[in-house]
């Protein structure tokens, strides 16, 4: 009686083991992990297209003799996966970047500054001086870098960015359902890469599941990616 219970035992365990209904998940991100899992840009919205809402800076803002130029505008079409402006010690200065879908357009990605204080080399900005900012935007994976790399502030930069641009589909295989929305509850984050070929360290960011975004208070520049 007892083998015989035994027996039975064990293989109820190894059926509840494989059903489909309780299957554990197989693409959980280990502790050790040095680059994470990179959001994409959902493939059914084809080629990524941005707008920008800010004060941007002209394409050749630097010439002999000249200062700090820009175009004011409300929203305006980017040409390129880049958008730059000058930000200003002491003053507040916003970029933000929507991207274009068949649904209208979203916001991915808000950019808010007023204090940088440190260029990469060690030199101080003066209060009044700007130094000029660029988001480079990856058109593959929801993730940007912010440049000049090294650029530290006195008072925290704030960034918030979206995912909304991935419709759903958060690890990629093309189907959106309970795994999808695992990750978005449990292990979605913002990380940070210091420089190109380091490895990729989460940050403190709050999330906000209903608003699908990510904002985090950045004491420098570096690359920023929506993961897990």
């Amino acid at each position: 009686m007892t083998r015989r219970f035994i027996t039975s035992a064990l293989v109820a365990v190894l059926v509840l083991s494989c059903s489909p209904g309780i299957e554990p998940m197989t693409d959980q991100p280990s502790a050790d992990l040095s680059e994470p899992h990179f959001l994409q840009w959902s493939p059914a919205d084809g080629p990524l297209r941005l707008t920008a809402i800010g004060a941007i800076a002209e394409r050749d803002p630097v010439r002999a003799g000249d200062g700090p130029t820009e175009l004011v505008f409300n929203e305006i079409s980017l040409s390129s996966y880049a958008a730059r402006f000058w930000a200003v010690r002491g003053k507040e200065r916003t970029l933000q970047l929507n991207y274009l879908s068949p649904m209208g357009t979203s916001p991915f990605l808000r950019l808010e500054i007023d204090d940088p204080a440190i260029r990469p080399d060690g030199s101080s900005i003066a209060y009044g001086d700007s130094v000029l900012i660029t988001v480079l935007v990856d058109p593959v994976n929801i993730r940007v870098s912010l440049e000049p790399t090294g650029l530290q502030f006195g008072h925290e930069a704030d960034l918030e960015m979206w995912w909304t641009g991935t419709n759903g589909d958060l690890n990629g295989d093309g189907v959106v359902d309970t795994r999808d929305l695992e990750i978005e509850k449990q292990w979605l984050g913002l990380w940070y890469q210091e420089g190109v070929g380091t490895p990729w360290t989460p940050i403190p960011a709050e999330k906000s599941l209903a608003d699908k975004r990510l904002e985090a208070d950045l004491k420098h520049f570096s690359g920023y990616a929506v993961s897990w």
